[in-house]
């Protein structure tokens, strides 16, 4: 998936089980880049369980990565700016996060980099 483009879907909807790349190694990507939202398709109320974040460079980075949560949706001016930060990875070739609170909006950002080649960045809502 490519980073975030407001003149794109705002955001993109997985159902349980299923994965997506936040940013995938295809991409082309200079900090401080927001990565596609993603929202999980749940019907009802009920507990939105776990969602994995994995991280991973193609080589030893030295770059950070950010993962967000928001229950504001993204707007054509881009992510929420208030957006709370759940996670930072700090130049790890391959991380992992998880994630229990019940956010509606997931993100990730790049945002500094200066090795560790591509960059793919996974959610999987479990």
């Amino acid at each position: 998936m490519p980073a975030f483009n407001a003149n794109d879907r705002l955001t993109y909807c997985i159902p349980v089980g299923d994965a997506i790349d936040l940013f995938a190694a295809a991409d082309v990507l200079t900090p401080s880049v927001n990565s596609i939202v993603c929202t999980i398709q749940q019907p009802g109320p009920g507990v939105r369980g776990v969602r994995q974040f994995t991280i991973n460079f193609a080589s030893s980075p030295t770059a950070v990565v950010k993962i967000y949560g928001s229950n504001t949706a993204p707007t054509s001016a881009g992510v929420d700016p208030n957006g709370f930060l759940l996670y930072t990875s700090t130049n790890t070739q391959a991380d992992q996060y998880e994630d229990g609170f019940a956010y509606i909006f997931y993100w990730a950002q790049l945002t500094s980099q200066s090795g560790g080649g591509a960059l793919t960045v996974r959610m999987k809502q479990v």
